[in-house]
């Protein structure tokens, strides 16, 4: 596995010697490459330590964001299509109903903006 390298710091790997980064400084051939490690350059050479596991508070801290911003892809998946929604405004528009109005609160209740966001 190469390992690329911008000042000393692991930016990506490539199994592929033809592969270049044009971010990296460096580019390091590693042959007992493991995923677990994260590598530095020193003296040319990548040394591996083993990736720290998240801390209780970076957890906690990635947990609310994902529930702090859950609800958009929520949203984003239940509203209509957009040519549903471009039929639907058409039709409001001829008969003075609002079914897209209604279509896009119906979403919007079901998955609500959480309070704080």
């Amino acid at each position: 596995m190469y390992i690329f390298f911008k000042n000393n710091t692991q930016i990506g790997t490539t199994s592929s010697d033809e592969v270049e980064l044009s971010t990296a400084t460096s580019k390091v051939l590693v042959d007992d490459y493991d995923e677990a490690n994260i590598y530095t350059l020193v003296d040319g050479e990548a040394v591996g330590t083993i990736k720290p596991e998240p801390t209780a508070e970076e957890i906690s801290a990635n947990q609310v964001i994902y529930q702090a911003t859950k609800y958009q892809s929520d949203r984003a998946n239940a509203y209509p299509s957009l040519e549903a929604q471009a039929d639907m405004a058409y039709w409001d528009r001829q008969n003075g109903t609002t079914t897209l109005d209604d279509a896009i609160t119906a979403v919007k209740e079901a998955h609500p903006k959480p309070t704080g966001v």
